[in-house]
């Protein structure tokens, strides 16, 4: 394996990133693969010389006086930004070995970052993009202004996108709740079923019933209301929403349905 000095003077050519270890300059190669790496056990700052955040109790008091209006410049960047105490201690932790973290990319960048993208002003949904919006050419190919390419790129970049991948995520969550209950086989258990009765009690299902029961039924309600049209209220939505919200989304008539149909729909 290349030494040290070896592996800094070869990345070099590969990503110049800011990154500063304890006992030299990190790599920041950028990659991954930890043989990319100089040998973290001698470079790295060790866990009980990283700044620590305080115990549980005093992280809600300590974000609130960390955390100030004025104190969000680049000089501080990112540990003026970073509230969760284990990601303060991990992001130094990596940092200082010179591995690529998301808030030294971001950092990077940032630097490069278009204006038109950064405004939302670039299209490249179609074959016929990518189409640019300024003052002298106002529409894209398609004949969208800036209004619309602005809101089109929220709601399908951002909305949709995260939307999809949330309702994924649950849907297999709950995939393998029922295998926990049904194939006891798989290895997979239930290791909290108060939580499980509570959230089932909020669904309006019947939780006084063998656990193995409850998991499957609440289970399949969560998979039927996913599924649910767009047009029909959400079963997920009225029994886990604020109730101030409910009471606001359906006098705006914007009251969420299904999971899957509602991402269709807005696409």
């Amino acid at each position: 394996m290349p030494d040290r000095e070896q592996l800094i003077t070869s990345t070099d050519e590969v990503s110049r990133g800011d990154v500063e270890s304890v006992l030299g300059r990190g790599d920041a190669s950028g990659s991954n693969d930890p043989d990319a790496h100089f040998d973290v056990h001698a470079n790295a700052r060790k866990y009980y010389d990283i700044a620590k955040s305080p115990p549980p109790e005093g992280v809600f008091a300590w974000q609130r006086e960390h955390i100030r209006t004025h104190d969000q410049g680049a000089d501080g960047y990112p540990l003026n930004i970073i509230l969760d105490p284990a990601m303060r201690e991990m992001y130094q932790h990596v940092h200082a070995q010179g591995l690529t973290n998301v808030f030294d990319r971001w950092q990077q960048q940032e630097k490069i970052r278009c204006t038109f993208c950064t405004q939302g002003l670039s299209c490249q949904l179609c074959a016929q993009g990518p189409c640019r919006i300024n003052p002298k050419v106002p529409r894209g190919a398609c004949g969208v202004d800036a209004h619309v390419m602005v809101a089109r790129n929220f709601v399908y970049r951002h909305v949709t996108i995260g939307t999809a991948a949330n309702i994924f995520h649950a849907q297999q969550a709950a995939r393998t709740l029922k295998a926990a209950a049904e194939e006891p086989e798989s290895g997979l258990t239930i290791r909290d079923p108060d939580k499980l009765l509570k959230y089932a009690e909020m669904a309006g299902l019947n939780s006084k019933q063998d656990v193995n029961k409850v998991a499957r039924t609440f289970a399949d309600w969560v998979l039927a209301d996913m599924g649910r049209p767009y047009y029909e209220e959400a079963a997920m939505v009225q029994a886990f929403a604020p109730a101030k919200r409910k009471e606001l989304w359906r006098k705006l008539k914007l009251f969420p349905g299904g999971g899957n149909s509602e991402v269709a729909f807005a696409k």
